[in-house]
Parts: C-alpha cells; sequence; structure tokens
C-alpha cells in the first residue's frame, strides 16, 4: 500500500541527514545510504541470517551533550496542519538498551539521535499522544549494586526487575520523570535531556544479554511480573514501536525467533499492521554489513537470531549498531510507523 506522506517523509529524512532544520542534534553526520539503502522494509518473509556516565535532566552528558532546543516542545506540534485524517493519533515507543561494557558509545548516539526523530514523527505523522519507555537486558546487576539498588529495589518494587521501565541512569541518578509512571509522556520538562538519561542505561549489566526476554517481559507478552510496573504503557489504541540497540546476539531468551514473534504479536491481537519493529543490531555476520556498518570484530558480535525476528515483521527496520550515527537509521524508518498508522485498527478484547 502506498505511503500517505512519501514526499514528507523523504524530505523529513533529508533535512535530518542534512542537518537542516534539525540544528538542535549534535553529533557527527549521519552516513550516506541510511537505513533506506536496505534496512527498512515491508512483507520481508523473514529470511537473513541463519535460521536457528548518564545525563541528568538538564541534559548535560559529558561527551553525549544533548542541548535542550528553543524550538516548541517536542511531540506537540498541531496535527490539525495534516490534510488528511489519520487512523491513530497515539504511538507507544519502547526502546531495549543493551547495558554492557561496549555500549557507550551507542548509548551515546542513540541519546543524540532522539531529538530528530521524535521530531519527524510529529511533523510528519502527525500523532499527538505519546508513551516513550527504555528497558536494559537484564535483571539486578553489578552496575544497580554500585549504584545502591539491591534486590528489593530499595523500596521500588520494580527496580532491578528484568522489563520494568527506567527512571533512573546508569549510575544510579535519577532522571526526573515527571510522575509516578515508568515512561515519559509528551508533557515531560527537558525530553531530550530526560530521555538521554535513561537511555544511558549504563556498562555494567550481566554478560548474558537478554534483550528479547526484556522486550516481552516489558510488554506483558510472557509474563505479568512487570504489569504493575509498566502500567498504562502499551495501549490497545495506540501504535506500537519497539527498538532493540545491542551490539551481542541474544543467546539467553527463552525460545527462538518464531517463538519470539509469535509472543510479541499476541500483545496487539495477532494484528501486524498496528506492530513496528526496528533493530539497530551487530552486523558483521552479513556480507557488506547493514546500513551504517559493518561492525567489526572487535565492536559486535554476529547476532542472526535477532535478524532474523527483526525481518520476521512486515514493518520493520533493521540497521547497524556500530553506525556512526543513527539519524538516517529512525528518519527512514518513520515510513514504516505512517504505514503502520494508515492501516491500524485497535485491538478489541
Amino acid at each position: 500500500m502506498p505511503l500517505r506522506h512519501p514526499i514528507a517523509i523523504q524530505v523529513a529524512a533529508l533535512m535530518l541527514a542534512c542537518g537542516c532544520g534539525a540544528g538542535d542534534i549534535d553529533g557527527p553526520s549521519p552516513v550516506e545510504g541510511g537505513a533506506g539503502a536496505g534496512g527498512a522494509g515491508r512483507g520481508n518473509d523473514g529470511g537473513g541470517g541463519d535460521a536457528g556516565d548518564g545525563a541528568g535532566p538538564g541534559g548535560e552528558a559529558g561527551s553525549g551533550q544533548v542541548v535542550p532546543s528553543n524550538d516548541p516542545p517536542l511531540f506537540d506540534d498541531d496535527p490539525s496542519a495534516m490534510a488528511e485524517p489519520r487512523r491513530c493519533s497515539k504511538v507507544d515507543f519502547l526502546y531495549v538498551v543493551d547495558n554492557s561494557a561496549s555500549m557507550v558509545d551507542k548509548q551515546e548516539n542513540l541519546a543524540r539521535s532522539f531529538q530528530g526523530f521524535s521530531r519527524i514523527v510529529t511533523e510528519t505523522l502527525g500523532t499527538s499522544d505519546h508513551h516513550i519507555m527504555v528497558v536494559d537486558t537484564d535483571g539486578i546487576n553489578a552496575g544497580d549494586r554500585l549504584s545502591g539498588v539491591d534486590s528489593t529495589g530499595n523500596g521500588d518494587q520494580c527496580g532491578g526487575t528484568l522489563g520494568a521501565g527506567r527512571r533512573i541512569g546508569g549510575e544510579g541518578e535519577d532522571c526526573g520523570v515527571a510522575g509516578n509512571q515508568r515512561y515519559l509522556l509528551d508533557d515531560q520538562g527537558n525530553l531530550p535531556g530526560t530521555f538521554a538519561c535513561l537511555a544511558k542505561v549504563g556498562i555494567f549489566g550481566n554478560v548474558g544479554e537478554q534483550p528479547v526476554d526484556a522486550l516481552l517481559t516489558a510488554t506483558g507478552a510472557i509474563s505479568a511480573e512487570v504489569d504493575d510496573c509498566n502500567e498504562g504503557f502499551v495501549r490497545d489504541d495506540a501504535v506500537l514501536v519497539v527498538t532493540i540497540i545491542t551490539d551481542e546476539e541474544d543467546e539467553y531468551s527463552r525460545g527462538d525467533p518464531g517463538f519470539w514473534r509469535q509472543r510479541l504479536l499476541s500483545v496487539k491481537g495477532g494484528n501486524e499492521e498496528a506492530l513496528v519493529v526496528l533493530g539497530l543490531i551487530a552486523d558483521n555476520h552479513i556480507a557488506g554489513g547493514l546500513p551504517g556498518g559493518p561492525c567489526d570484530e572487535f565492536s559486535g558480535s554476529p547476532a542472526p537470531r535477532l535478524e532474523r525476528f527483526v525481518r520476521s515483521f512486515g514493518l520493520s527496520s533493521i540497521g547497524s549498531v556500530c553506525a556512526p550515527d543513527y539519524s538516517s537509521f529512525f528518519a527512514e524508518a518513520v515510513s514504516q510507523i505512517d504505514t503502520a498508522c494508515e492501516d491500524f485498527v485497535p485491538v478489541v478484547r
């Protein structure tokens, strides 16, 4: 099905890539080719691969500093400017971020890319109601203990729990999430700075990363363990966009890519059009790599299982986690969200 706003999306992607209209992104230039060079797809057959330092709310982040913009608040443009009515006005964004020692630069990359991506989503799609949640890839870990979080969460029943949305940065600092929920809303003060704090989940995670278990637990697809923690995040009347950012293969999550796909689809009542899956993964098992890559042998481990999982969804985009900048990847991913919004039908339970 043709996209509703193909020209607008192409122009927005070009603006983000060249820095035009996106001067509030402080980072290196995007790689040529971007995710559009082959990373985004609709109707893939599931192939690919074998079958088998945190920022505070103010945005101070050292080398990964996110400078607050003087532009109007993100996710707050007037959707009435859209010429055609949309079938969705709500999007839930879930970011699953690897918290291992090799992820410092990738977490910085994600933090830098968020501001431009969120602006393009609003300006291109016209959606007006967003939930944004970040989870890491393990439960209680050495970093948590160094930050003073014990197995009981130090009074926070969700602290150090796999799949629970984060409210603290990688060094245990309070990121300043407004309200008591474990995700960000549109009216969050200094949204870019708060997201940057959350996205820098730390580097002392467990060796056995479980990105897919974290994803499926966070959305209630395989366990009700964190349903109370993440209450209200996933909405039946919203498109769900999940992004996995990791430089390792997932060898520890239960099941296989087919099982992962089936469980994630269950969150949306089996409606694949209500779900967009994005993956920034290691690609040194792919000849020539993914857009933005490839990773070398020291910067990532081959991830054919994760590749297969992401590609198994009709609305998906995949790129190299080793790309020096993620702006092009996220700009191209907007087309997948646009298609989901066009075809969206709320889940009826």
